[in-house]
């Protein structure tokens, strides 16, 4: 008990000491990159491997001096690819590294720096960075500068920008979403909580930031707030809307989002309930994008509102439903669609129009997944001259917009070296509907004179 009470009462040094008369020697390795830090996306950088010699030479006074320089680039797809050794930018930088700079240094904070003339201004910046490592500066609570900081970036975006917007507001605000990104949503929550204290109305400005935030944190603390009535239903559809479009897709903010389709809020404004059941349709699509095969729980709420909205022939939520399938854009709904469509379900003959038209669109995604399947189910109810005139036009849409790769013979040979663009089989067919006859002619237009033809 003796031994805890003593370590416990010693006070705790981070920051490094340097010793007069003694050298001390680290390894340094630096990364600047650009480019979003996810997978598969391009990023360039460079890395910095070298040594530091730290010498003292007076009363709080250094010497920082670089040695064994080695720059490495980085120009690819990240991760997969790696740092290759730059022997040029090496032999360019190196000798400017290495010349000392002095440097003040007291109590874990970096002072004054003292360069040569001489010395270029981005080598400088890099002996900047690297002496920044050693600024310590210890808080009472752990995120109390974090905190800090950000209410001073609130409350200057809201007090420069009242009548005209000030100069430097774009770099305050991309200062702010970095900040909140490496937040958590308790730290987002203590803001809110400590800007409502503030004569500003700095809320506002956490409500642009948080859709590009784009974390699961940042989405969490909205459907927080949607849940306990504390921001109004235009901030609610201004913010949610942006933020389920540039949000991540991943397992953790989809259960999020489908948190949000049992709330009695969502449920009561048919705005907010149309933002998340389209904007989750879209997030599924981003999620199953590059996967072959996605879970069906992830299509089960979707599912379920077009099956639920067929039984009672709810004929705006079919349409939503659709639309937020079509959203996901996934082969495994096709059953779920064909119930709406002519020839193929027996709920189609009782549903309007406008709501099977809708119902062949939502192909439209799912198209790029299974082109095959959709030309077949496409070609049948184009074939078929017993539906309506604007059915048949829709699926040919449709259809043609599936990559269709059919062979032309009747084209000319100058017009045929442009590609597939345009289908090289013509199947002759007269219409009565004007609007049928319109929606054929203006393709068609744009073919070359040699082939014309005329509207019967």
């Amino acid at each position: 008990m003796l031994i805890v009470s003593l370590v416990g009462s010693q006070k705790l040094k981070y920051e490094p000491i340097f010793t007069e008369g003694r050298m001390t020697v680290y390894t340094y390795e630096g990364v600047i990159m650009t480019g979003l830090p996810e997978s598969g996306l391009s990023r360039a950088g460079v890395r910095i491997n070298c040594g530091l010699n730290i010498i003292p030479v007076g009363q709080n006074t250094y010497l920082l001096k670089i040695s064994h320089v080695q720059i490495l680039e980085y120009n690819g797809i990240w991760p997969r690819d790696s740092f290759i050794p730059s022997h040029k930018l090496t032999q360019k930088l190196a000798p400017e590294l290495t010349k000392p700079v002095k440097f003040e240094y007291s109590n874990g904070r970096v002072g004054n720096i003292q360069a040569p003339a001489s010395l270029l201004e981005d080598v400088l910046n890099i002996h900047r960075g690297i002496l920044n490592i050693f600024q310590i500066t210890m808080k009472k609570s752990q995120n109390f500068y974090g905190l800090q900081e950000t209410l001073d970036i609130l409350t200057h975006l809201e007090r420069h920008n009242q009548d005209r917007i000030h100069f430097d507001t774009p770099d305050k605000f991309l200062q702010l979403v970095q900040l909140l990104r490496s937040t958590t949503e308790e730290t987002i929550d203590t803001l809110w909580r400590k800007s409502h204290s503030l004569e500003l109305n700095t809320r506002r400005w956490i409500l642009f930031a948080l859709p590009a935030v784009g974390t699961p944190a940042a989405l969490n603390f909205l459907k927080t707030k949607i849940q306990n009535l504390d921001i109004s239903t235009a901030d609610i559809v201004q913010a949610l809307v942006l933020a389920m479009h540039q949000i991540t897709a991943d397992h953790q903010s989809l259960s999020i989002v489908r948190e949000l389709f049992g709330m009695n809020h969502v449920q009561q404004i048919p705005m907010l309930r149309q933002i998340v059941y389209l904007g989750y349709g879209s997030m599924v699509f981003r999620f199953c994008a590059e996967k072959e095969t996605c879970p069906d729980s992830l299509f089960k709420p979707l599912h379920d509102l077009l099956s639920a909205a067929i039984a009672h022939a709810n004929e705006e939520d079919i349409v939503l439903g659709l639309k937020a399938i079509g959203n996901a854009g996934q082969p495994v709904s096709i059953k779920n669609i064909m119930k709406l469509l002519p020839g193929f379900g027996t709920a189609a003959a009782t549903i309007p129009l406008k709501v099977q038209v809708d119902a062949i669109m939502a192909l439209r995604n799912i198209a790029k997944k299974d082109p095959g399947k959709v030309q077949a189910i496409m070609i049948q109810l184009f074939m078929n001259q017993k539906n309506h005139p604007e059915i048949r036009m829709s699926a040919c849409a449709i259809f043609l917009a599936a990559g269709c790769n059919i062979a032309a013979k009747l084209l000319s040979p100058k017009f045929d070296r442009l590609g597939l663009r345009f289908s090289r089989m013509l199947h002759p067919d007269t219409f009565c509907c004007k609007f049928v006859a319109r929606k054929v002619y203006l393709p068609l237009k744009q073919m070359p004179n040699e082939l014309t033809i005329r509207e019967t």
